[in-house]
């Protein structure tokens, strides 16, 4: 399928679906009717997102959307979405798709560690200011994806992982 190529109505199981750069629609919750993935896990990530009940609303963040400052050139988390907990609040999360070798905790990858430490900061001060909502930051392995891509918006972001502060 060529890049830019339009499928009218998403399927969570169609092979021809997960190749990065096709235009991908019929996401009724994103803010896009239509959206471009960077990765199949990606798309199997906003086809949960569409499916979930809890999931009110998401969006794949456009390139260079919602920079968290970094002092180099800043970090953009691929998904935001609001859900409903079981307490009928919303949450907002911002969700990023990694490699799992790169965010391993033993071992993260400097740059995804940094992403992840300014991503958590980020989170912190918009909880702090009050008029943001209540957020959080899910890190999620490429793997846990995979592993998870049938399962509910809560089980997927139960595979999320935490980074420590301090160099390993």
């Amino acid at each position: 399928m060529p890049t830019g190529y339009i499928t009218p109505v998403r399927a969570d199981n169609d092979p021809a679906q997960e190749k990065v750069g096709v235009l991908i629609g019929g996401y009724a919750k994103s803010l896009y009717p239509s959206n471009v993935f960077d990765s199949k896990h990606e798309k199997w990530l906003a086809d949960c997102l569409e499916r979930d009940a809890a999931v009110l609303r998401w969006v794949r963040l456009p390139n260079k959307q919602l920079r968290i400052g970094l002092s180099r050139s800043g970090y953009y988390p691929d998904f935001v979405a609001v859900v409903r907990g079981s307490d009928s609040s919303e949450r907002h999360y911002l969700l990023e798709v990694k490699a799992a070798n790169k965010c391993d905790p033993t071992q993260p990858d400097p740059d995804v560690r940094a992403k992840y430490l300014a991503a958590q900061d980020w989170v912190a001060q918009a909880n702090t200011d009050g008029t943001s909502g209540n957020w959080r930051y899910c890190l999620l392995p490429d793997k846990e994806v995979e592993a998870r891509r049938g399962s509910d918006f809560f089980h997927i972001i139960d595979g999320a992982r935490h980074l420590s502060k301090s160099a390993l």
